[in-house]
């Protein structure tokens, strides 16, 4: 498809209704994952099965944390897929490309339960940055549990950036003051007060923390 091609159709589809989102992802598909096979590549770059992709594309849109992985995936924003306004692509984080990545000892969950919450010792100092993530202070966290997946895989290391500024509707790993662990959630938001939180599953639970319990909020910027 030509550039001018593509951005006639995106013109035609600045709006938030549930068929133009569809109609966004679908070219989406087409644009990164075309070919034979593409619809079972982006199933699989996104975290779910490809009958469910399928469902997508046939009218059924897809839930919040999927449509941020599809954000991550094809290197678009995220306020473009939901809305269709403003530019698609992100720009460029600028900064060096480490061939290795550091991995913090941190023990990672992704929201078990409190009487359920395996540790996760430090068992790599490094890992090989296969994806080309771009950052000077990026450290990489493992994390257990299966709350945030089909987005964060368990037992897979989250790419944090302590140099990055969270936004809503985008993975995030924080720290309570209290606790010698971290967590990693889909971050919806903060108030004066209180700091909003989610799990990626099915159920969506939501998680409240006061924002003077919160030690830092990092973003996430990718998953090996």
């Amino acid at each position: 498809m030509s550039t001018e091609k593509y951005k006639n159709i995106n013109n035609s589809l600045k709006d938030s209704s549930e068929s133009a989102i569809i109609k966004r992802l679908s070219l989406l598909r087409k644009r990164y994952f075309g070919g034979y096979g593409g619809k079972t590549k982006f199933a699989r770059a996104l975290g779910v099965s490809p009958q469910r992709y399928n469902l997508y594309e046939a009218n059924r849109l897809p839930p919040p944390t999927v449509l941020a992985r599809v954000s991550e995936v094809c290197n678009i924003r995220l306020e473009w897929l939901i809305t269709g306004r403003g530019p698609m692509e992100k720009v460029e984080k600028e900064g060096v490309v480490m061939s290795k990545i550091p991995v913090k000892g941190y023990r990672g969950r992704a929201g078990l339960a409190p009487g359920a919450r395996d540790s996760v010792e430090k068992v790599i100092a490094e890992i090989d940055n296969e994806h080309g993530y771009r950052g000077k202070n990026i450290f990489g966290v493992i994390f257990t549990g299966r709350s945030m997946e089909p987005v964060i895989p368990d037992g897979a290391f989250v790419i944090v950036d302590p140099d990055g500024d969270p936004h809503p509707m985008q993975v995030v790993v924080y720290k309570q003051k209290s606790e010698p662990g971290v967590d990693c959630k889909l971050y919806l938001g903060a108030s004066a007060d209180w700091s909003y939180f989610a799990s990626c599953s099915e159920t969506g639970q939501r998680v409240e923390i006061k924002s003077d319990h919160l030690e830092w909020i990092f973003p996430s910027i990718g998953v090996i």
